[in-house]
C-alpha cells in the first residue's frame, strides 16, 4: 500500500511540476498590479510635466515622486510574488521528483506527511476479500 501511495504522490508532484505557466498573464491579480504600474508611470510623467510648467513646487514634486516610487516598488514586489509563487511550487515539486530516489525512507515519509492528510482504506464489502489481490480502488488519499 505504501508503494501505491508513493506512486500517486509522485504522479501529483509531476503534474504540479508540469502545470507551471511561465507567466501569469491570465491571473486577474497580476493584471490589476500591471495596470497599477502603468498608471504610476503615467502619474510620474504628469508630475514631471507639472513641475516643468512650474505648476508644482519643488517640494510638492519631490513628495509626489517619492509617493509614486513607493507605490511602484510595492506593486513590483506584488507582481514578483504573484508570478514567482507557482514557479517556486513547480520547481519544488520538480526537485522532489528528481531527487526522490536519493531520499531516505524517513525523508520520503516526511514529504508524504507534508502533503497527505490521511490515507483511508475502504471496506471491501461482502465477497470483496480476494486473497493476495491488491485493490487500489479501495484506497482514498486525502490531500492537505
Amino acid at each position: 500500500m505504501e508503494d501505491h501511495v508513493e506512486k500517486v504522490l509522485l504522479d501529483v508532484l509531476r503534474m504540479q511540476a508540469h502545470d507551471v505557466k511561465p507567466t501569469q498573464d491570465d491571473d486577474p491579480e497580476s493584471a490589476e498590479a500591471k495596470e497599477t504600474l502603468k498608471q504610476v508611470q503615467a502619474d510620474k510623467a504628469e508630475a514631471r510635466r507639472l513641475r516643468a510648467d512650474d505648476l508644482f513646487s519643488l517640494a510638492e514634486f519631490a513628495r509626489e515622486i517619492r509617493r509614486l516610487e513607493e507605490k511602484e516598488r510595492k506593486t513590483r514586489e506584488k507582481v514578483a510574488t504573484i508570478v514567482a509563487a507557482p514557479r517556486r511550487a513547480g520547481s519544488a515539486a520538480a526537485r522532489i521528483v528528481r531527487e526522490w530516489e536519493t531520499y531516505t525512507v524517513e525523508m520520503k515519509r516526511r514529504e508524504m506527511t507534508r502533503r497527505i492528510e490521511a490515507v483511508v482504506i475502504k471496506p471491501a464489502g461482502k465477497g470483496g476479500a480476494q486473497r493476495g489481490a491488491f485493490r487500489a480502488d479501495l484506497i482514498e488519499i486525502v490531500w492537505k
